[in-house]
């Protein structure tokens, strides 16, 4: 079976400006961007999207938000708690994928590509 992958993107102007867990506007990186789902909300960004293969319909923003109200950022940052983060859904395990180290060429995208088909984002 295949996930069903709801394509979303951090950088979604629905989004992309909403400041990501705890921080305040006047937090900014060492570059002067705020710290926004835009910028850093990759990982949120792609939490969303496997909730939503799974049915638990999730877009950065609202995940964003329930995190927020759960406790689910470290205090004063837009560091995530995991263990927040599984238990506001109910996930019992995690699970890693294969680490890739190396230049997305031709042998990473089809390293991809056969995680993907074999249902392992």
């Amino acid at each position: 079976m295949k996930l069903k992958i709801l394509p979303l993107g951090q950088r979604d102007s629905q989004w992309s400006t909403i400041l990501l867990g705890y921080n305040s506007p006047s937090d900014r990186d060492a570059s002067k961007n705020p710290y926004t789902i835009g910028f850093y909300g990759c990982l949120i960004t792609c939490w969303a999207m496997y909730l939503s293969a799974i049915d638990k319909a999730e877009t950065p923003d609202t995940l964003n938000q329930k995190l927020k109200d759960a406790k689910g950022y470290i205090s004063g940052s837009g560091n995530l708690s995991w263990k927040m983060l599984l238990g506001l859904y109910g996930l019992k395990e995690t699970y890693r994928s294969p680490y890739y180290n190396g230049l997305v060429g031709p042998q990473g995208l089809k390293m991809m590509k056969d995680l993907l088909d074999d249902s392992r984002p």
